[in-house]
C-alpha cells in the first residue's frame, strides 16, 4: 500500500506543477505572438510612410516641365539568309555506319550573365486573402445552387475584365473611373496623387496577386495591366495608359511617361532586351520601348527614375496560367517508330498570348532571339499528353536509341512549310505552338526537339545556326559516334530535326560545320 500512496502522492503535488509550467509556456508563447504582431506592425507602418514619402517625391517631379527628346527608330528582325529546305536523308546514308568527326565551330553563343533582378513593388499584399480569378483545369458545367443560397451571398463588387480568356477581379468600382481635364504635366500630377491614394492601393496588391496566381511573366504581366486600364478606362485612351503606368511603376517596374506631339500619354518601358520591331528613347543609358502605336519623331518625357525599380525582362521560366479551351485534338506519329504516338490538345488562350510575344534578343546578339523561345516551358496540358507516351516509347533503351526515336518524331510528325509563306515574315515558335500549328520550319524543330529532350531525357543540349538553318546538339552520357562538338570538357553531338530520316550524330548535306554557330541553352 505504501508505493502507491506515495505515487498517489507525487501525482498530487506534480500536477499543480505541470499546470503551472503550462501556464507559463502559454504565456511565453502570447508574448512572443504579441511582440511578433507589434514588429509586423510597424513594419507596415514605416513601409506605408516610405511609401507615402517616395510617391509624393515622384508626384512633385511630375509636376515640372516634362524634357523633350528624339526617340530611335525601331530595330528592324535581323534578315536571314534564304531558308535552306528539309532535305530526305538517302537511304545509304541513313545505314551508312557512323564515324566520330570532330567539328570546328566559327562560334559559341552564350548567354549574357546578368544579376538577377526582381521588381520590388511598393505596394504590401500581405491583406486578407482575397478570392482568386476563375481558372478551372477544363471547362465544366456549372451545377446550378438553389435560390436561397444565393439569396444570401454577398455581390462580388470588384471590377471584373477577361486576360486572354481567363477571367479577373480586382478591388476597383465604378466610383474610381476619372477623366483626365488635360495631359499637361498638373494635370498628370493631380490624378497620379490621388492614385497614390490609399483608395488605389488594393487594385495593386490584387494585380500583383495575380501576377502570382496565374504564373505571369514580365511581359504577361505588363499585357495584364494594359487590358484592365482598357477595359476600365477605355481602350487606347489616356485614363487607361495612365492607370497603366501607374499599375507598373508600383508593382516595381522601371517606366516613364510620356506626352506625344498629338497630345497623348504614352508608355514607355524599359528593357535590356533588344525587342525587335519597337521605337525607343535612350534614357540614363537604356532603352525605353514605345509599345504603343506613335507618328511623330520626338516627345516630352517625365524622364525621373523611381527606386528600386528593374527593367522588363523577356525570360519566361512558367508558362501563364490561362483558362484552358482547348484546340482539336492532334495525333502525332514518327514514321519510323509507330509506338512513338501521341495526341495533343492545346490550349488556345495561351497560344493567343505566344502569338502576341515580341521577338527579341538578350542585349544585342541576334542569335540568342532562339534561346528565348527555346526556354519557354512546354505548357502543363501538353507536357501530360505528351511526355507519358514517349516515356513510355523509350523505356528501357539506350540514349542512343531513345533520342533516335525522339528526333524521328520532330523529324516525321509534323508538316515543314516556309515562314514567309505563312505568316508573311520569320515567325519563331515556343514549343506549344509547334504543337498547335499546322505547319513548322526548321527552327521551330529545333527548338521542339530540344525542350522535349531536356524535359523527357534530361540532358543538355544546344541550338547550331547555319546561314539559312537551324539544326541541334545533346550532350549524351554515353560515347555515341558521329559528327560532335567539344565545349571545354562537354562533347555535343549533332542532331538535325529537318534532316529527314536521319539518326543523331549526321550533319545535314551543304551544311558547312566550320561556319556554324553553337548557341548554349539552358538545362
Amino acid at each position: 500500500m505504501k508505493p502507491r500512496f506515495f505515487s498517489l502522492v507525487g501525482i498530487a503535488i506534480l500536477f499543480p506543477l505541470c499546470a503551472t509550467a503550462q501556464n507559463s509556456y502559454e504565456e511565453y508563447r502570447n508574448a512572443r505572438r504579441n511582440d511578433f504582431a507589434s514588429y509586423k506592425q510597424k513594419a507596415k507602418e514605416d513601409f506605408a510612410a516610405y511609401r507615402a514619402r517616395v510617391n509624393a517625391e515622384y508626384t512633385q517631379f511630375m509636376r515640372e516641365r516634362w524634357k523633350e527628346f528624339s526617340g530611335e527608330e525601331a530595330i528592324p528582325l535581323p534578315e536571314q539568309e534564304p531558308p535552306v529546305p528539309p532535305t530526305v536523308a538517302p537511304r545509304e546514308e541513313q545505314e551508312r555506319p557512323k564515324v566520330d568527326r570532330p567539328v570546328a565551330i566559327d562560334r559559341i553563343v552564350k548567354k549574357p550573365i546578368a544579376p538577377i533582378t526582381v521588381p520590388q513593388p511598393v505596394v504590401h499584399i500581405d491583406k486578407e486573402p482575397q478570392l482568386l480569378p476563375v481558372v478551372p483545369p477544363t471547362p465544366r458545367e456549372e451545377t446550378p445552387r438553389p435560390q436561397e443560397e444565393e439569396a444570401v451571398q454577398p455581390a462580388d463588387s470588384r471590377f471584373a475584365f477577361s486576360f486572354y480568356g481567363t477571367d479577373c477581379r480586382v478591388r476597383l468600382d465604378g466610383k474610381q473611373r476619372f477623366a483626365l481635364d488635360n495631359t499637361q504635366e498638373e494635370a498628370v500630377a493631380d490624378r497620379w496623387e490621388i492614385l497614390c491614394s490609399d483608395a488605389y492601393t488594393d487594385m495593386v496588391a490584387d494585380c500583383l496577386r495575380l501576377k502570382a496566381e496565374l504564373n505571369l511573366c514580365d511581359w504577361a504581366y505588363l499585357k495584364m495591366a494594359q487590358q484592365l486600364g482598357a477595359s476600365f478606362l477605355g481602350e487606347s485612351s489616356d485614363e487607361s495608359t495612365l492607370l497603366q503606368a501607374f499599375i507598373l511603376n508600383q508593382s516595381g517596374y522601371r517606366i516613364r511617361l510620356a506626352r506625344g506631339n498629338d497630345n497623348h500619354l504614352y508608355l514607355l518601358v524599359a528593357s535590356d532586351y533588344t525587342i525587335y520591331g519597337k521605337r525607343f528613347f535612350f534614357l540614363d543609358n537604356t532603352r525605353f520601348y514605345l509599345l504603343q502605336p506613335y507618328e511623330g519623331n520626338t516627345m516630352h518625357i517625365f524622364d525621373r527614375r523611381f527606386p528600386n525599380d528593374c527593367a522588363l525582362t523577356l525570360t519566361m521560366t512558367e508558362t501563364p496560367r490561362l483558362r484552358v479551351e482547348e484546340s482539336a485534338e492532334r495525333t502525332l506519329t514518327a514514321r519510323r517508330y509507330p509506338d512513338v504516338r501521341a495526341s495533343v490538345s492545346s490550349n488556345k488562350n495561351l497560344i493567343d498570348f505566344l502569338a502576341d510575344y515580341p521577338a527579341s534578343a538578350m542585349g544585342d546578339d541576334e542569335h540568342t532571339k532562339w534561346t528565348i523561345f527555346a526556354d519557354i516551358p512546354l505548357s502543363a496540358e501538353n507536357r501530360e499528353r505528351l511526355y507519358p507516351a514517349l516515356r513510355q516509347a523509350i523505356a528501357g533503351k539506350s540514349e542512343e536509341e531513345a533520342a533516335n526515336m525522339i528526333i524521328n518524331f520532330v523529324q516525321t510528325a509534323f508538316v515543314y512549310e516556309y515562314d514567309d509563306k505563312v505568316w508573311g515574315g520569320d515567325r519563331i515558335f515556343a514549343a506549344d505552338e509547334t504543337l498547335y500549328y499546322p505547319y513548322s520550319d526548321c527552327e521551330d524543330r529545333a527548338i521542339l526537339f530540344t525542350r522535349i529532350v531536356r524535359d523527357v531525357m534530361g540532358l543538355e543540349t544546344a541550338l547550331i545556326y547555319y546561314p539559312g538553318h537551324l539544326a541541334a546538339a545533346v550532350r549524351f552520357n554515353e560515347e555515341i559516334p558521329g559528327d560532335y562538338f567539344v565545349i571545354g570538357d562537354k562533347r555535343y553531338l549533332i542532331c538535325d530535326p529537318t534532316f529527314i530520316g536521319a539518326t543523331i550524330g549526321r550533319t545535314m548535306k551543304g551544311m558547312d560545320n566550320s561556319r556554324a554557330q553553337v548557341i548554349l541553352l539552358n538545362r
